[in-house]
């Protein structure tokens, strides 16, 4: 599980403080935000297309913003941003905040090509979000048969694989 604000919250000083308590034993819980980082690029790297749900805004949608750009630089990973979008807001552009930042400004800076399929919807996640799960679970069931991703990580290399449903 990648949370890049987990530390800027009540967790984080959890957190911290059961890291101060526990910091001699070798079986402690180790929270490290740049080898995250460093493992959420690898993922993207080796994703042919990408695509994002914004619930909101804020840090977790600026981090997985720059990891799509970051894939590019650090290896090399072909493309132009994420090729699918969808974002639900409350938030509107003209306060400056990033939680009501546009996806046609995540279009200039590289963070969603220019040709993907998008949405931004205004309205309150409480709202959204349910009908948004709705439509993806509906009768059709078309997530059924599509291929599942495994990781598999050695130290700080992740290598992603394709399976289809059922296969190990």
């Amino acid at each position: 599980m990648f949370s890049p604000a987990l530390i800027d919250s009540s967790i984080g000083i959890g957190l911290t403080l059961y890291y101060q308590a526990n910091r001699t034993r070798p079986d402690r819980f180790i929270l490290d935000a740049v080898r995250d980082n460093y493992e959420l690029v690898q993922i993207l790297s080796q994703s042919p297309r990408t695509g994002v749900v914004y619930i909101g805004g804020g840090t977790p949608k600026n981090w997985i913003n720059d990891g799509i750009v970051m894939a590019n630089y650090a290896f090399g990973r072909e493309g132009e941003g994420h090729f699918y979008a969808l974002q639900l807001t409350t938030d509107v552009p003209h306060w400056g905040g990033l939680s009501g930042s546009t996806l046609d400004e995540a279009q200039s800076w590289g963070k969603i090509s220019r040709t993907a399929t998008r949405a931004m919807a205004h309205l309150d996640a409480s709202v959204g979000l349910p009908l948004l799960a709705g439509a993806l679970w509906d009768r059709r069931k078309l997530w059924r048969g599509r291929p599942r991703v495994r990781f598999d990580w050695t130290d700080d290399t992740v290598q992603m694989r394709r399976t289809r449903p059922g296969a190990g």
